[in-house]
């Protein structure tokens, strides 16, 4: 089973599960959308194992986001990552 997790959804990691964290670019400007093209392609995959994959990609994100906006979006992900 693969489960997405998306900023700032809550989860919890269970042991034994295997997890992905999509780093990279995340900014909206030139860069392509690879997160989702990803996870597209994840979403018939088919798997024993509980798989989960932290996307730091919003679904929406304030372009001019506040201090407690940034710091929630980095607290999410350095935690998913660790």
């Amino acid at each position: 089973m693969i489960k997405i997790v998306t900023a700032v959804e809550k989860y919890k990691v269970e042991p034994g599960d295997v997890c992905i964290f999509l780093s990279g670019s995340i900014d909206n400007g030139n860069a392509a959308l690879w997160q989702d093209e990803l996870l597209e392609w994840l979403k018939d995959y088919k798997t024993e194992k509980n798989v989960i994959v932290f996307n730091p990609r919003r679904k929406e994100w304030n372009p001019n986001p506040s201090k407690e906006e940034l710091d929630e979006q980095i607290e999410w992900e350095l935690e998913a990552f660790i």
